[in-house]
């Protein structure tokens, strides 16, 4: 799964743009294709001066802590946010910086800009 997000930041001397994709990792530890591609997507992000944030091996499993059956998703997503349960997910989850099961570098990317810092 493959997820761009572009805001602006604005501040009182400046307006920018930012590139965010947003990967899963998927088999990245069990197929040699899938680790090469998330690296050339890093080694593009790079050179476009992009972000680049990943889920592995998904975003289900880095929020909830486990797979979620496809056919089980939307009504999982509802309960995830109808229980506010983001607010129970470890920080540890998301501010990983090497792929590993339930992890995420989401906030480590986020933490680089003033405006989108995290907040305890």
């Amino acid at each position: 799964m493959r997820i761009q997000l572009i805001f602006c930041i604005e501040t009182d001397e400046e307006s920018r743009s930012v590139v965010i994709y947003c990967f899963d990792c998927d088999d990245y530890d069990i197929d040699p294709e899938a680790s090469l591609f998330l690296e050339d997507v890093k080694q593009y992000c790079l050179n476009k001066h992009y972000e680049f944030v990943w889920f592995c091996k998904d975003i289900e499993r880095v929020y909830v802590g486990k797979k979620i059956p496809d056919n089980e998703k939307k009504k999982r997503a509802e309960r995830f946010k109808r229980k506010n349960e983001v607010s129970s997910v470890q920080k540890e989850a998301l501010t990983a910086e090497r792929y590993g099961q339930n992890r995420s570098n989401l906030l480590r990317v986020l933490s680089q800009f003033e405006e989108l810092q995290y907040k305890e």
